[in-house]
Protein backbone atom coordinates (compact mmCIF):
# COMPACT_ATOMS: atom_id res chain seq x y z
CA UNK A 1 0.00 0.00 0.00
CA UNK A 2 2.83 2.33 0.88
CA UNK A 3 4.31 1.55 -2.51
CA UNK A 4 1.09 2.53 -4.24
CA UNK A 5 0.87 5.80 -2.32
CA UNK A 6 4.53 6.50 -3.14
CA UNK A 7 3.84 5.86 -6.82
CA UNK A 8 0.79 8.14 -6.73
CA UNK A 9 2.90 10.86 -5.09
CA UNK A 10 5.61 10.37 -7.74
CA UNK A 11 3.03 10.51 -10.53
CA UNK A 12 1.56 13.67 -8.99
CA UNK A 13 5.03 15.26 -8.74
CA UNK A 14 5.80 14.33 -12.33
CA UNK A 15 2.45 15.69 -13.48
CA UNK A 16 3.06 18.94 -11.58
CA UNK A 17 6.53 19.20 -13.10
CA UNK A 18 5.14 18.62 -16.58
CA UNK A 19 2.37 21.17 -16.00
CA UNK A 20 4.90 23.69 -14.69
CA UNK A 21 7.14 22.97 -17.69
CA UNK A 22 4.21 23.40 -20.05
CA UNK A 23 3.25 26.69 -18.36
CA UNK A 24 6.85 27.92 -18.61
CA UNK A 25 6.95 26.94 -22.27
CA UNK A 26 3.60 28.68 -22.88
CA UNK A 27 4.94 31.81 -21.19
CA UNK A 28 8.08 31.71 -23.37
CA UNK A 29 5.95 31.24 -26.48
CA UNK A 30 3.74 34.21 -25.54
CA UNK A 31 6.77 36.36 -24.76
CA UNK A 32 8.37 35.36 -28.05
CA UNK A 33 5.16 36.17 -29.93
CA UNK A 34 4.96 39.57 -28.21
CA UNK A 35 8.58 40.30 -29.15
CA UNK A 36 7.93 39.22 -32.74
CA UNK A 37 4.95 41.56 -32.83
CA UNK A 38 7.14 44.45 -31.65
CA UNK A 39 9.82 43.54 -34.19
CA UNK A 40 7.28 43.32 -37.02
CA UNK A 41 5.78 46.69 -36.09
CA UNK A 42 9.24 48.25 -36.04
CA UNK A 43 10.04 46.68 -39.42
CA UNK A 44 6.78 47.87 -40.98
CA UNK A 45 7.26 51.35 -39.52
CA UNK A 46 10.73 51.46 -41.09
CA UNK A 47 9.35 50.30 -44.44
CA UNK A 48 6.67 52.97 -44.28
CA UNK A 49 9.25 55.66 -43.49
CA UNK A 50 11.41 54.48 -46.41
CA UNK A 51 8.48 54.50 -48.82
CA UNK A 52 7.40 57.95 -47.68
CA UNK A 53 10.95 59.18 -48.19
CA UNK A 54 11.01 57.70 -51.71
CA UNK A 55 7.67 59.31 -52.54
CA UNK A 56 8.83 62.68 -51.13
CA UNK A 57 12.04 62.53 -53.16
CA UNK A 58 10.16 61.53 -56.30
CA UNK A 59 7.62 64.33 -55.98
CA UNK A 60 10.31 66.84 -55.07
CA UNK A 61 12.25 65.85 -58.18
CA UNK A 62 9.12 66.12 -60.31
CA UNK A 63 8.31 69.53 -58.84
CA UNK A 64 11.87 70.73 -59.39
CA UNK A 65 11.71 69.59 -63.01
CA UNK A 66 8.39 71.39 -63.54
CA UNK A 67 9.77 74.53 -61.91
CA UNK A 68 12.81 74.33 -64.16
CA UNK A 69 10.60 74.07 -67.26
CA UNK A 70 8.50 77.04 -66.15
CA UNK A 71 11.60 79.11 -65.37
CA UNK A 72 13.10 78.23 -68.76
CA UNK A 73 9.91 79.35 -70.54
CA UNK A 74 9.86 82.53 -68.48
CA UNK A 75 13.50 83.25 -69.31
CA UNK A 76 12.85 82.61 -73.01
CA UNK A 77 9.87 84.99 -72.98
CA UNK A 78 11.88 87.66 -71.17
CA UNK A 79 14.68 87.25 -73.71
CA UNK A 80 12.15 87.53 -76.52
CA UNK A 81 10.68 90.69 -74.97
CA UNK A 82 14.15 92.14 -74.50
CA UNK A 83 14.94 91.46 -78.18
CA UNK A 84 11.63 92.97 -79.28
CA UNK A 85 12.30 95.99 -77.08
CA UNK A 86 15.78 96.43 -78.54
CA UNK A 87 14.55 95.97 -82.10
CA UNK A 88 11.48 98.21 -81.81
CA UNK A 89 12.55 100.73 -79.16
CA UNK A 90 13.02 103.69 -81.46
CA UNK A 91 9.77 103.04 -83.36
CA UNK A 92 7.79 102.52 -80.13
CA UNK A 93 9.23 105.66 -78.61
CA UNK A 94 8.24 107.59 -81.72
CA UNK A 95 4.74 106.03 -81.70
CA UNK A 96 4.29 107.01 -78.04
CA UNK A 97 5.53 110.54 -78.70
CA UNK A 98 3.29 110.86 -81.72
CA UNK A 99 0.34 109.57 -79.71
CA UNK A 100 1.01 112.09 -76.95
CA UNK A 101 1.33 114.92 -79.43
CA UNK A 102 -1.62 113.66 -81.49
CA UNK A 103 0.48 113.54 -84.61
CA UNK A 104 -0.69 111.15 -87.28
Amino acid sequence: MVDVIGKIIDIDKNAKNEVNGARAQATRILEDAAQRKVDMKREYDERIRNRIQIVELTYTKMADEEISVVQKRRDERILGLDKAMETNRVRWQQDILDSILNVS
